[in-house]
């Protein structure tokens, strides 16, 4: 597809008052591939590939002198995802279960990389259930964030890496029937290289990596069954 890009930076003092997007157009161009493997009934596979490319056209009299081609974005992606039903997880009404979810993703983009695990597991014994979870994932910068950074600076590599964050979930549950529950989840996550706009050093406002952020708690969830009055929350 082709399309012209909506930002604005008319206010923008670096460039005199014009608006150096206004005709900046993106084709993308992008192959998306899956794979699925079942070795067993217990086991489930699934194979990701895929791969985009955009090219960004500076047409705005601001940028006469420099080359058509603002620049050329790349992403290929690898990825996994796997389910283990290690007991009773796939039958119906199953009073014991264990399932193991495995994934992984290794994004190999132009201006970085970046490597993102999983690993989940759930235990099931009658009415009482468990559920363990470990994650690490990133937020890429926009394009929009690498066009502004290349326009107020002409001729560098725009200079943001993606935010990462690690967290990790546990969540204890008891189900005394079917339409009650009752569970206790505590999580916490922390990201690092937290994507921000601000001033920069001898240059106009950028977008850039700053510090650390993270968050914690604990999360208690109820829903009682009344019969035929419906369910408190």
């Amino acid at each position: 597809y082709s399309s012209k890009s909506p930002l604005d930076s008319t206010d923008n003092a670096y460039f005199g008052g014009d608006n150096p997007f206004d005709d900046i157009s993106s084709t993308k161009y992008g192959i998306n591939n899956r794979l699925q493997y079942k070795p067993s009934a217990s086991v489930n596979i699934d194979f990701l590939f895929e791969y985009t490319q955009d090219n960004f056209i500076r047409e705005n009299e601001v940028f006469q002198g420099y080359n058509s081609y603002y620049f050329t974005y790349t992403n290929m992606v690898y990825g996994f995802t796997s389910d283990l039903y290690l007991l009773g997880a796939k039958k119906l009404n199953s009073k014991k279960a264990i399932n193991l979810n495995l994934a992984a993703r290794y994004d190999n983009q132009t201006f970085f990389k970046a490597f993102t695990p999983q690993a989940g597991l759930t235990l099931l014994n009658k009415k009482v259930y468990s559920k363990i979870l470990v994650a690490r994932s990133f937020k890429a910068p926009l394009l929009s964030n690498l066009i502004y950074n290349a326009a107020n600076n002409p001729g560098q590599v725009p200079s943001i890496e993606p935010e990462f964050t690690n967290s990790g979930e546990l969540e204890i549950g008891f189900t005394p029937s079917p339409e009650t529950n009752f569970s206790v989840i505590g999580y916490i996550m922390r990201t690092t290289k937290t994507i921000t706009y601000g001033p920069g050093t001898n240059i106009p406002d950028n977008y850039f990596n700053s510090g650390n952020t993270g968050t914690s708690g604990i999360d208690f969830n109820s829903v009682i069954g009344l019969g035929s009055a419906g369910r408190l929350l």
